[in-house]
């Protein structure tokens, strides 16, 4: 009897702690936007509280007991520590506007720390949802600065996720388009953590994605619930025909590296990454197909492939790996550094779902080929479109025509927030060898999300050693000239200082 009733006093306080969303009108968006960020903030204090109570229960040595190598913990503590930060930038956010951040709530946890492998188990699980959940918040922001904020936590979550589902013995990306959930999902999933939260009922925003963007007329709606105007679906269409332009670059590149054979590929060391890596290619091409396909829905007309000079980066396995890797973290920057310019909110959101896939394969990568597990940044980096094109420039051929680029949101009011730097220091991850998956295809969608077949094994990484990581400063306050992020510093050594030598090297050898 003791039992049941205390169960009924947890289910009661779930269902208080996240009640369903209030109808708050929806031309209060300054409102819907706080309500965004504190929605957010509410997950983050779940995944923050939660790593601080489980690298309290666990010791590296339990780590090592249960059979995971030394650099585990530290990884997992950064990840924590990352957590921390997203508290920290909501929270200033939050009162640097005169809106009460919402508290952390009290939380139990018991079932999920039995074990360490329960541990990693669960973290996956919040870090999958808080992807999810973020994707699927992304349109509820009318507040340009605040949404790219949003997105650039949303894409380091989904580096997380990619390097736990590895632990967990998953693909680190199973899917072509992440999922976006809704607010019900999120408490499906996470909702029994909570037992009584200070704060009182959680409030929603609006979610935008329950109203239709375009009419039976043909009208499109931009993320305030207003008409778009010509100028407002011309600069969406210019969006969108920028992340194709990069998505063909990918594309045409993936398509000439899938040339290199498995027996290529083992005689280069890199057996294990073969499935995988033509997983990423059948990503890629379905982005391509959904920009083009949407592109031609709103009677736009979708950017062609053209003439590319890849150089070196064919050469070799090795060669094609490393530009890859540089590519998905460039990709990851330029969809943080442009999402603020979309103005019909289903965009946003499909753009949501691409962004944080590149960061599960710019993750990946970095860790197969440089031992860098978990990126030391908090926040991923925002590169504008016009440091982009500049960037990826010289592989383009005379006959490319390069895109008209969107207007950025830049001349709104930005925050000068201090997001809190990860302080952990990781260790080279050395993971057990496992066996290598089996091919797998990708649906190819159009433009409705598809399902990759998920292999279930672990990568084992090799490369050079992750660097110390160290205290970092990050000043949210975007301009033309500059990025939201720590520039140059995104994991060390893909950042964009690094992205940029890279391509220097490259281009040596055209």
């Amino acid at each position: 009897m003791k039992v049941l009733s205390v169960l009924l006093l947890v289910v009661i306080a779930v269902v208080c702690c996240l009640a369903q969303p209030p109808q708050i009108a929806t031309d209060d968006q300054n409102q819907n936007d706080y309500l965004t960020l504190n929605y957010a903030l509410t997950l983050e204090h779940l995944e923050a509280a939660f790593y601080r109570e489980g690298l309290a229960r666990f010791s590296a040595a339990d780590f090592q007991a249960a059979g995971y190598d030394s650099s585990v913990r530290p990884y997992i503590s950064l990840i924590g520590a990352h957590e921390d930060a997203h508290v920290t930038l909501l929270v200033n956010v939050l009162e640097q506007n005169g809106v009460p951040a919402v508290r952390a709530c009290t939380y139990n946890f018991n079932a999920s720390l039995s074990s360490v492998r329960n541990f990693l188990s669960t973290a996956q699980l919040l870090e999958v949802t808080g992807t999810q959940a973020y994707d699927g918040a992304a349109n509820t922001i009318n507040n340009a600065n605040y949404l790219q904020v949003a997105a650039s936590i949303a894409t380091v979550e989904a580096r997380h996720s990619a390097y736990l589902n590895q632990l967990n013995n998953r693909t680190a990306f199973p899917l072509a388009f992440e999922e976006a959930l809704t607010p019900e999902q999120v408490v499906a999933a996470a909702g029994s953590f909570f037992v009584s939260c200070p704060d009182g009922d959680v409030q929603y925003p609006v979610f935008a994605y329950t109203y239709v963007t375009l009419d039976s007329n043909g009208t499109y709606f931009n993320r305030s619930g207003q008409l778009e105007n010509s100028e407002q679906i011309q600069n969406d269409d210019d969006l969108l025909n920028y992340a194709l332009t990069l998505e063909l670059f990918g594309q045409s590149f993936y398509n000439r590296a899938r040339n290199f054979s498995l027996a290529q590929f083992q005689a280069a060391g890199f057996g294990n990454l073969y499935n995988y890596f033509q997983m990423i290619i059948d990503h890629e091409n379905a982005h391509v197909n959904f920009l083009s396909s949407v592109l031609t829905s709103r009677g736009a007309t979708p950017a062609q492939p053209c003439t590319y000079n890849y150089g070196p980066a064919l050469d070799s396995v090795a060669n094609a790996l490393n530009f890859a890797r540089t590519l998905e973290n460039l990709e990851v920057t330029a969809y943080v550094g442009a999402i603020n310019t979309i103005t019909d909110y289903q965009l946003i959101q499909g753009a949501a779902t691409i962004a944080t896939v590149e960061a599960r394969h710019a993750q990946f990568l970095n860790q197969a080929l440089l031992n860098i597990s978990v990126n030391n940044a908090s926040l991923d980096d925002a590169n504008v479109p016009a440091a982009i094109l500049n960037i990826t420039a010289p592989f383009f051929g005379a006959d490319c025509v390069a895109p008209q680029q969107p207007v950025q949101a830049y001349t709104l009011q930005f925050l000068n927030v201090q997001a809190a730097a990860a302080t952990a220091t990781p260790s080279p991850s050395v993971a057990a060898a496992t066996p290598s998956p089996s091919p797998s295809t990708a649906a190819t969608p159009a433009p409705s999300p598809s399902t990759v077949p998920t292999p279930s094994a672990t990568v084992a990484p090799s490369g050079t050693p992750t660097p110390t990581a160290s205290p970092t400063t990050c000043t949210v306050s975007p301009s033309p000239s500059s990025s939201c992020g720590c520039n140059g510093n995104n994991g060390n050594d893909d950042g964009n200082v690094i992205i940029n030598f890279y391509f220097a090297d490259m281009l040596r050898g055209l």
